[in-house]
């Protein structure tokens, strides 16, 4: 008897140790995370489209954005990407309301000696477009 409480208990420490420690890891991390260390994209809806969701991809990583409480991105709102290392470019997709792609576009990013990029999405004649701006 006396055993298989020393085994229960045991086991329970190295669980809460394995995923205890996980989460202290990834708390320290992200406390002791420098900002300036960070490259940023700022994507800047500045179209009349309703965005519901801007997706990019690099050649080892993806993700995508959105607003947590699920509205649609607006114009004048805008979006920020963070990330360790520098991109040279981002294909970046744009979705609508019912999660079509509005807009898809491979853009290279040029980082400025605030390690930012600014782009925009702008309406033009066909649509809209994703350019640099400064």
């Amino acid at each position: 008897m006396y055993k298989r409480k020393l085994l229960t208990v045991a086991i329970l420490v190295l669980v809460i140790t394995l995923f205890g420690g996980g989460c202290a890891k990834n708390t320290i991390d992200s406390s002791n995370s420098d900002t300036q260390s960070k490259f940023t994209v700022n994507i800047m809806n500045s179209s009349n489209a309703l965005i519901s969701e801007i997706q990019y991809q690099s050649q080892n990583e993806g993700g995508g954005m959105l607003n947590a409480d699920g509205s649609l991105m607006r114009k004048n709102d805008t979006f920020q990407l963070n990330f360790d290392n520098p991109k040279k470019s981002l294909l970046i997709s744009i979705l609508n309301g019912e999660r079509e792609v509005l807009f898809a576009k491979t853009i290279s990013l040029d980082f400025n000696t605030e390690r930012i990029v600014n782009l925009k999405i702008i309406n033009v004649s066909h649509g809209i477009d994703l350019i640099s701006s400064k």
